[in-house]
C-alpha cells in the first residue's frame, strides 16, 4: 500500500537493523517475486518496493530486518530489559 515507511538505524554493536515495518510486514513476503495481497493496489509498485528494500539491506549489510507484523520473528527479538545496541 503507498505510503508505508522504512527505517535503517545503525547501532554501534549490533549493526544496520532495517525495520520495515509495513513496507515489508512478513519476512516470507520479503522476497523479489512477491505476490500482492487484497489490500494492495499495485503489484509492480510492490515489487519494485520490495527489491528496493532488500538492495538496501544487502548494500548495507544489514544484520538484522525487522518485520512490522511477523508473530514467528517477534517471539525470537530481544524485548524490554533486553535491547539491542
Amino acid at each position: 500500500m503507498p505510503g508505508h515507511q522504512s527505517v535503517l538505524v545503525r547501532l554501534p554493536k549490533t549493526g544496520a537493523v532495517l525495520l520495515t515495518i509495513d513496507a515489508a510486514a512478513r519476512q516470507r513476503s520479503f522476497t523479489p517475486e512477491r505476490e500482492a495481497g487484497p489490500s494492495d493496489e499495485n503489484e509492480e509498485m510492490l515489487r519494485a518496493s520490495t527489491r528496493k528494500l532488500l538492495d538496501l539491506a544487502q548494500r548495507e549489510q544489514v544484520s538484522l530486518v525487522v518485520f512490522g507484523h511477523d508473530g514467528e520473528q517477534w517471539q525470537t527479538l530481544k524485548t524490554a530489559p533486553d535491547w539491542y545496541e
